[in-house]
């Protein structure tokens, strides 16, 4: 019986010529594992490519978060609510909304990982 094949983290990088994908580590071409394009990988490619951008996105989040949030809490209620309406402040509800939005594409990623899973074993699977 043949070898299994071994798979090594990497970014799956769609797109190339002649049917191929690449699975490299880093950036570095002489690692790379060419292999056929499948309907999974290309699903790989697209998911680890919205974990980065959902990444991103959180970090860009959190420095808002620390930078003008966090250093306003000892100003209590007043710094976050209009005393007139009680209404969170626009600048604020801004925020609030994106890490809503953020929260849902975690929440997203997570059933999505899951999914995907399961398509890797049942390709690994055929593979054998």
């Amino acid at each position: 019986m043949g070898r299994k094949p071994f798979l090594r983290p990497g970014r799956l990088t769609s797109g190339f010529a002649g049917g191929k994908e690449i699975c490299r580590r880093g950036t570095e071409p002489h690692r790379g594992l060419w292999v056929p394009v499948s309907r999974s990988q290309n699903s790989l490619a697209e998911f680890y490519n919205r974990v980065e951008s959902t990444s991103e996105r959180y970090v860009r989040y959190n420095v808002v978060t620390e930078e003008a949030i966090l250093p306003l809490l000892s100003q209590g209620p007043e710094a976050f609510y209009d005393p007139v309406t009680g209404d969170l402040r626009s600048r604020y509800q801004v925020h609030m909304d994106q890490l809503r939005t953020l929260r849902d594409e975690v929440s997203f990623i997570v059933d999505r990982a899951d999914t995907l899973h399961l398509c890797v074993l049942a390709e690994l699977e055929r593979l054998r």
